[in-house]
Order: C-alpha cells, then structure tokens, then sequence
C-alpha cells in the first residue's frame, strides 16, 4: 500500500509539471504570434459586408468598421487599400491571409503591393460547403509571407489589385471579380526561413497537337525575393520540357503551363528553376477525358419575372429562335421546361412553324418533357401528377413527338412517389435542377454527386435520375454570351465534384442556358464547335436530356446504385401564402374525379349524353397550373402592391377559381341526367356518391322559405 501511495505522489508531481509545461508552451506561442487586424468573418461567404463593391477607397485597419467600410466584391484594376501602424520597429515574419470566393467565371489573379514592393498571387479555388450559403462556394485559401524589411515603423499600406495576367485583348463575358470572405495580418516574433516553393497540378485540359494528345499541366512558382529572368524544366514520363519565367522584381507568384503528351497512371515528376540547385518532386495523375452533354434551355417560371401573356410569348419566341439556330448549326440542340411551352407555340404560330416544331422534336432535336409545367410535387394530388402527363402524351398521338422523360427545374425536392408516377405513364428517365435557395437538399447528400441513380418509387418501379446543382449551367461556367475563355477557370471547379466522389460515368450533363424566360444568346449555337476546335477534352456534345440518358443507360445502366425515399417538400409550405384560394384548388383536385365519375355513370345510361371534354380538360389544365410552382411577381415581398404583383396573383388565383366553376358546371350536367332516370316524386334530394365503396356522411343543402325534409321511407 505504501508502494502504491508513493508511485501515486510521484506520477501527481509529474502530471503537475507536465500541466506547467504545456501551459508555459501555449503562453510561449500566443506571446510569439498576435493578429495586427482583421477584416471580415472567416465563414465562407461575403454577407457580413454591408457594402457590394466599390471604386478605389482606403480602409483604415486601426479606426474604421470593416463590416460598413469594407466591400464585399472588387472588380479588376480597382485598388483596395489597407492602411495600418507599426508602432516598433518590424521584425520577425508577417503573414497576410486572404480568404477570397469566386465572383465571376474568369478568375483574376490578385496583385498585393506592400508599401512599394508588389507581385501577382493566384487564386487555387476549391468547391466547399458554408453554414451561410445555400449552395457550395468556390474559396481560395491564400497565406502570403511579407517580408519584415518591405515594412517600417509608422502606417504602412498594402493595396490589393485584381489583374488579369492573361492577354488583354481576350474577350472576357464580364469583368473578371473577386469577392471577400476574410483578410488578417499576423505577426510572429520568430523569423521563418522560408524558401521558393512550387505546385503542380494537372488539368481537365488536353490539346491536339501533331495528331497527339497533350495534357496542359499548370505549375505555379512561389519567389520570396527578386529572381532574373530563367527558364522551368518539367521532368516527366522521359521527356524534358521547358518553359520561360519572367525576372521576378520582389516576392510574388508566376504561372506557366507545360503540355505534357498523354499518359496513364501515377508518374513521377521534377520541377526545376535554372539557376537554383533545388529541384521540386511530385507524384502526378492523368486527369479523366470528360465529354460533356450540354442541354440549351431557358428555365420557365409562369409568371415570376412579367405577366403570364407575356411569358408564355416569351417562350414561343425562344422555341421559334431554337428552330432558327438549329438550320443555322446543325449539332445545335434544344430542351423546353415543359410542355406548356410548346402549347403556347402551338397555340400561336403558323402551321408551317408548327410542323417544323414537331418534325424537329420527332427527330431528337428538341426535347419536350413529359410534364406540362414544373409542379410542387408534394402539394398536387397523385391524379393531378398523372394528368401533368397528359398533353404531351397527346402530342404523341397526334404528332409523333416522343414521350419519353420528364424534368423538373427550380423546385428542389420531390416526393417518394413521384418515380411511380412516371414509371407506371411508361416514362423511364427524369432529370431535375434545384434551387437551393429555401430547399437546402444537397446539405443532407450529395445527390448531384450521386447522379445518375435508378430512383425507386413506392411501388417498386424505377427511373433513371439526374440531379443536378442548378440551372443555367451554361451562364454559370461560360459566362454569356459563352466564350472559350470564360469557361477555362469555372469549368474545373464544375468536374471537380464528380472527380473526386467515385463518379464512374466519363460524361456530365450541364443543365440549361440561362435563367428564367430569357431569349436565347444567339452566339450558344456555334460555340459548341468553337470550344471543341480549342480542346480536344472536354468534348462539348450538345444534345438533349434523352440523349445524355440513353448514353448513359447504355454503357453504365446495370451498374448504377438504386435509392428508395422522398426528398421532402422544401418549397410547398409556399401554398399557405394564398390558402383561400389554396382550400379551393384542394376541393377541385377531389371533385374533379367525382364530376368525371358522375359524368361516365350519365354516359353509360345510354341516353346520348357525353360529358363537355373541352370543359373537363380545362378543369384538369387549371388545377395543374395552380400546382405550377410559381405564384406571382418577383418583388412580391418588398412590393407586394405593385400592379403588376397584383395581377400576376389574380391569374393564378383565376385557376382555382376557374377550375371551381367548370366542375361545378359538369357536375350539375351529370347529376341532370342521372336524377332525371331516377323514379321519384318531384322536390326529391338526390345524393350520388362518387367514390367506389359505401359511406354515411353529413349532407348539406339550402333550402327555400317554407320548405323542409321529408324522409320518402317512412
């Protein structure tokens, strides 16, 4: 026992040190490294900054709020200026972080200056999730040693320049931006030897060169100092390349790209600098040859962005320029986001145009959904998913335009059933893109990622699935109009999710053009060719949604994993925003099949009747509209009485209401011909039931003046 006391002193006096030692470790370092200032929360998102951008300023690090001083977004060749004191004299190592988003689809490149001494830093962004933003940002993490001797006792400036280091005569969709996430300067009393250091990172990027392929392999040199002019040799596979690198005048970064002819498999790989001893090592893969199925398509809102007629002109005109591009570039492809969309053309436009329309969509060149309009899944009724199905499938026998897949854009979630519904109409792929905006899907699963999955509805059927991030893809990476340079940094980012997840398919879909009821850039229909005549990969293929599933079907079908369950309903709790007329359309989805009920039990008494078609298929056109997902004008909240917000949400409201008088209107023409073979005395109260088993309810009738009830049985 006294053994045991005595060990149990000792190892106490020892944890006791131990305590001492790391506490006088942490208080060593928090002594060695404090931050001189900061600007911005390190959250991933640039909402804290009350300011969106702004022309040249200076920011005063010691007296101003950076939360109202400071802008979130700099555009090219505006400088930001930071000024702060120095109260000793400098000494040690000074780092500058800077923590910068993606703002436009060409990346600038960042120029620092530090009191006169100034060089380019690029930005290596990265796909990653934020608590602030509903979708993925793409973010740069930049550490950047100053060196002790370009600062001085007193106030010191570093100016912060977005520069685009590529030709000045390159056309550019926008002018290249950057937005802030987070800026700090740290000091550590410990000097840092830190040397030159170099990256190597291989592209998406392969190249014709010779009737070979190369792959463009980017390097990037980081200087501490000023460095002559000299040339980089990469090391690889045998084979020695070289490229040159321009005099360095202080610390800073340069890029230079080697096309490497291609290769499989790891290889080993040397990056040199002449005149200097070290050389870099690497490790280094072939990137995979992506070709990439792009689906030209404006997204429809009915309503939303302008009046509903106007709308519905708009899209008939955007499918009448389609038709034009695709004579003008034949590789040219096209998708409506709805059926409602050839409607509205249909309705419109001259036979001549409507022939040219069906025989183009006939020949796979313009896709048309299964679906009329982009409907919230979990607040329409099953039947009212089924009848969403019935115009197109018209158009099927009457013109011979395919029936063979259904898309969903903007709503962001669907219900289990939904790859039921499809299935069991004969459908077998379905395509979606959602707005993350209020429907946070992929911060439960990557289900972009995961796409293309077989998707199982509740009765064991299934369909082929494709979710996809968002919409207007083509705006997001290529800018528009698109241009070859405009997609050379985003595009990266695009692929990097399905490179890095197991992704087995060598094809991606890019969903869409441009957002919502926006004509067609004229420049979409040839740039196709000229993308492919600059890369050989990525390959864009136009083509439609079947294209790109029949493709996929084909080579990876019996591979695909199989999910069963439903995504939620994110966006149908928009419906209680207009719940009187909501209750209404709720009752006509219900009486819409008891008017048909009542309508066939007329019919089969043989006396001629036939129930009013144009009518009932008006009922089912207005219930369907009002399950459409968009209610009315876009500044509803902040304008919610502007004339045109008004009556965009009196167009919608007019389907239920609408669709409330037409049932009832063949409801009463049905129970006309049904009471009249009915034998019983005049005045007599007849109930019909319409649903298919035996049921005791409270019945309700008005009354006039001076009648009542008589039960005809006792």
């Amino acid at each position: 026992m006294r053994a045991l006391t005595g060990i149990s002193r000792h190892l106490s006096w020892i944890l006791i040190l131990l305590a001492v030692l790391c506490s006088l470790s942490i208080t060593s370092a928090a002594a060695q490294q404090s931050t001189l200032w900061e600007i911005g929360k390190n959250d991933k998102s640039a909402r804290e900054f009350s300011v969106g951008s702004r022309s040249a300023f200076v920011f005063n690090a010691d007296k101003d709020n950076w939360a109202t001083a400071w802008a979130a977004e700099q555009e090219q060749d505006v400088p930001y200026t930071i000024e702060f004191p120095l109260h000793g004299s400098p000494s040690g190592s000074y780092v500058l972080q800077i923590d910068a988003l993606a703002a436009t689809p060409v990346i600038p490149a960042l120029r620092v200056d530090v009191n006169g001494h100034s060089g380019n830093f690029y930005l290596r962004l990265r796909l990653m999730d934020s608590a602030v933003e509903p979708n993925p940002v793409s973010l740069s993490n930049m550490e950047i040693e100053i060196p002790a001797a370009y600062l001085h006792t007193g106030v010191n400036r570093i100016v912060l320049t977005c520069v685009d280091p590529r030709s000045a005569s390159a056309p550019r969709p926008t002018t290249p931006a950057i937005r802030y996430d987070y800026l700090s300067l740290t000091h550590s009393e410990k000097a840092t030897a830190r040397s030159d250091r170099a990256d190597l990172q291989p592209t998406i990027y392969y190249l014709q060169r010779v009737g070979k392929l190369v792959e463009e392999i980017d390097a990037f040199v980081r200087f501490r100092r000023a460095a002559p002019a000299s040339t980089a040799e990469l090391r690889i596979n045998g084979q020695a390349l070289t490229a040159p690198l321009a005099a360095q005048q202080g610390f800073g970064e340069q890029k230079i790209t080697f096309e490497v002819p291609e290769w499989s498999g790891p290889a080993q790989a040397k990056l040199s600098i002449q005149g200097d001893p070290k050389a870099f090592a690497f490790t280094v893969q072939p990137v995979r040859k992506w070709t990439l199925y792009v689906v030209p398509h404006t997204h429809l809102d009915i309503g939303y962005t302008d009046f509903q007629g106007k709308v519905a002109e708009e899209q008939a005109r955007t499918l009448q320029d389609a038709i034009s591009m695709i004579h003008e570039h034949p590789g040219f492809r096209f998708a409506t986001d709805g059926s409602w969309n050839a409607a509205q053309f249909f309705n419109t436009r001259p036979v001549a145009l409507q022939q040219e329309l069906a025989a183009m969509a006939k020949d796979g060149k313009i896709g048309i959904p299964a679906n009329y309009a982009n409907l919230l899944t979990g607040y329409s009724s099953l039947e009212t998913l089924y009848r969403s199905l019935y115009y197109s499938k018209s158009l099927e026998r009457s013109m011979g335009i395919p029936f063979d897949y259904a898309s969903i854009t903007d709503v962001p979630s669907y219900i289990g059933a939904y790859p039921s519904v499809l299935a069991s109409a004969g459908l077998r792929y379905l395509v979606a893109a959602g707005n993350g905006d209020r429907g946070p899907v992929l911060q439960h699963k990557l289900w972009n990622v995961k796409s293309p999955f077989w998707w199982e509805g509740t009765d064991g059927q299934k369909v082929l699935f494709w979710y996809s991030r968002g919409y207007g893809q083509i705006e997001s990476i290529f800018g528009l109009p698109p241009l070859v340079e405009g997609g050379h940094d985003t595009l990266p980012l695009f692929l990097s999710e399905y490179a890095q997840h197991g992704y087995k398919p060598d094809a991606v879909l890019i969903y869409g053009a441009q957002s919502e009821n926006s004509q067609l850039y004229p420049e979409l229909a040839g740039f196709a060719e000229k993308w492919n005549a600059t890369y050989a990969y990525p390959k864009l293929h136009y083509a439609t949604f079947v294209d790109f599933f029949r493709y996929i079907d084909r080579k990876f079908g019996p591979t695909l994993p199989t999910y069963k369950g439903d995504f939620g309903p994110y966006w149908e709790d928009g419906v209680a925003a207009d719940a009187a007329h909501t209750a209404q359309d709720r009752a006509n989805q219900n009486r819409a099949l008891s008017a048909e009920i009542a309508s066939t039990a007329a019919h089969s008494l043989g006396l001629g009747f036939h129930a009013p078609k144009a009518e009932l298929d008006s009922a089912w056109r207005n219930i369907v509209l009002y399950s459409e997902h968009t209610w009315t004008g876009g500044m509803s909240v902040t304008q919610p009485d502007m004339d045109r917000v008004v009556a965009e949400l009196a167009f919608k409201d007019n389907h239920a209401v609408q669709a409330g008088f037409e049932l009832e209107d063949i409801g009463k023409r049905a129970m006309g011909q049904i009471a009249d073979q009915i034998q019983v005395p005049a005045n007599s109260l007849v109930v019909f039931n319409a649903l298919n088993w035996k049921r005791s309810v409270l019945i309700e009738t008005d009354l006039r003046k001076h009648e009542h009830l008589i039960d005809l049985s006792t």
